[in-house]
């Protein structure tokens, strides 16, 4: 493709936004029977216009668009789409606005969360809450939550979060079985901590059980377990 402006890959699935605002797809098919069929699109199919940002999961969306609502819609595992509660058809073939009173500028899904953040730096989240990864003390949301205010930048991993504010400040939150926190709270921290007092954060990078930061003088961290491990 040509005049791609970003792109997300997740397991079978890719999607990409051009820089004229238009949504595409490809790779395995969702199927709202089954989940995931054994059909595939090879090439790029157009899903929507106006689009700014967009993450999957390959078989749910979630979009910004340019005028900075948040829609999603797919397969609401884990409640992930619009916070509603489980229903025998969990398929969400329409795309649900979200808190549409507010503007955002980023949004991202796992299996089983999803976070978004608005323009005022406000960091929404909802979904499954096992390892505390939503940052409340509840075992699920199926409303989206306000965790922490300020934040310039997120990520989401498998089971665990972070958000570096606006004064350069890193927090993580939720499981932390291989130190992937970054500080010794246990195994499990259901509120942000602040990981590296003093030290001043320009990116951030949370995978399967390990972060990445970079600090504002171009230092990389890295924590938690190995890949390879």
């Amino acid at each position: 493709m040509e005049n791609v402006k970003s792109v997300s890959l997740y397991e079978s699935n890719t999607i990409a936004v051009t820089e004229d605002g238009t949504l595409y797809r490809w790779g395995l098919i969702a199927d709202p029977t089954n989940t995931y069929s054994s059909e595939y699109d090879y090439t790029p199919v157009k899903v929507m216009d106006n689009v700014t940002y967009a993450d999957s999961t390959g078989t749910a969306y979630a979009v910004i668009t340019d005028e900075g609502k948040l829609y999603c819609w797919g397969y609401n595992y884990e409640s992930i789409i619009n916070g509603s509660a489980y229903s025998e058809d969990k398929w969400i073939a329409e795309p649900q606005p979200i808190l549409e009173d507010l503007t955002f500028v980023a949004v991202s899904q796992d299996d089983q969360v999803t976070a978004a953040l608005a323009d005022n730096g406000d960091l929404y989240m909802w979904g499954l809450n096992t390892y505390g990864n939503l940052g409340i003390n509840a075992s699920y949301s199926f409303e989206p939550v306000k965790v922490m205010e300020n934040v310039q930048q997120f990520s989401i991993g498998n089971s665990h979060s972070g958000a570096i504010t606006t004064d350069g400040s890193l927090y993580t939150w939720g499981n932390n079985s291989y130190g992937q926190l970054g500080a010794d709270v246990g195994n499990t921290s259901r509120t942000p901590v602040h990981v590296m007092e003093g030290t001043k954060f320009s990116a951030l990078r949370l995978r399967f059980c390990h972060t990445s930061a970079i600090t504002e003088d171009n230092i990389e961290y890295y924590w938690g377990m190995s890949e390879t491990q």
